[in-house]
């Protein structure tokens, strides 16, 4: 027999893929509710690139919505919102999914999962965050977020040993570790 090597980008890869079918199944929610008053229901999807910037994403997303037997017009709208890269425009452009009247907003970066939050309390968002939710004040805790705001967290502090120990596991000779990182991005400060 041989032997199985641990692969940390295959963890990766499980984790965006949990990350998206997560965001389908909390994002279909709202659509039991409109679904007792036959309106499809009116799902936001923030981005603060552009459309063709990670298209499968979005393919992925309403795979997944498919998936739990929610149909494209029939029990749901996508209502989309693109910044183009300019973090300047979420905050309107989340203003324009509230004021549409979407039931849930589904953020796909942490600068869009803000902007939405700012935007509203009661509308629920769907977030990828990759600074701590509970410092930028969008969750009163990590394990009961109390807010609107619900999603993954992608850069727990907490976890960073663990990533190194896998990286090691994967590749025993290891010996350096580099990393690029945003200087202006909250989560980044503390590895620096």
């Amino acid at each position: 027999a041989g032997t199985d090597v641990a692969c940390p980008w295959r963890e990766v890869v499980i984790r965006r893929r949990s990350f998206i079918a997560m965001t389908a199944g909390a994002a279909a929610w709202p659509l039991m509710a409109d679904a007792q008053d036959r309106r499809p229901a009116r799902i936001g999807w923030l981005k603060i690139q552009d459309r063709s910037e990670t298209p499968g994403w979005l393919r992925s997303f309403v795979a997944g919505l498919q998936t739990l037997g929610h149909e494209p017009q029939r029990s749901y709208m996508l209502v989309e919102r693109y910044a183009d890269g300019d973090a300047s425009r979420l905050a309107a452009l989340a203003g324009e999914l509230v004021r549409e009247g979407v039931s849930v907003i589904v953020a796909t970066s942490q600068p869009a999962t803000e902007a939405a939050a700012k935007a509203t309390s009661s509308v629920p968002i769907v977030g990828r965050m990759t600074d701590d939710p509970v410092a930028h004040g969008m969750a009163v805790s990590l394990g009961q977020p109390g807010r609107n705001v619900t999603g993954v967290y992608t850069l727990l502090e907490a976890m960073s040993p663990k990533r190194l120990a896998l990286l090691h596991q994967a590749i025993p000779s290891l010996r350096r570790v580099g990393m690029l990182l945003r200087h202006d991005r909250g989560a980044t400060t503390h590895w620096l």
